[in-house]
């Protein structure tokens, strides 16, 4: 079995309620925005570097990135999972290669945190 191939989206992000949360939203292929919550660990700022604790600041919204799996294709799109667990339909052309890996501890793509 292939390994899945590791990407980054742009999103917006915003604090969570905890401290090691944030809030994000992509744009879906379809035009729609999505938005969820992933542990902060999984985002890079718009200098692809990872997100500190401290990132965004307080009532601040900033432009980022949140790590995605590639895990399969569908009408010219691409299927991804997310870090929350989902799974969600993106337009080809926003995907990007990930600034770094992140943390090897840090369950990616597994639907568990």
């Amino acid at each position: 079995m292939a390994t899945p191939k590791r990407l980054a989206l742009p999103c917006k992000i915003e604090l969570g309620a905890f401290s090691s949360e944030r809030v994000f939203r992509i744009t879906l292929a379809n035009g729609q925005e999505y938005q969820s919550l992933a542990p902060y660990l999984h985002f890079w700022n718009n200098e692809n570097e990872r997100l500190t604790k401290n990132q965004p600041a307080a009532g601040e919204t900033m432009e980022g990135l949140i790590a995605a799996l590639l895990i399969g294709k569908e009408n010219g799109d691409l299927v991804v999972e997310i870090p929350d667990g989902e799974v969600v339909i993106v337009a080809k052309k926003i995907a990007l290669r990930r600034p770094q890996e992140v943390d090897t501890n840090v369950p990616v793509g597994s639907g568990s945190h």
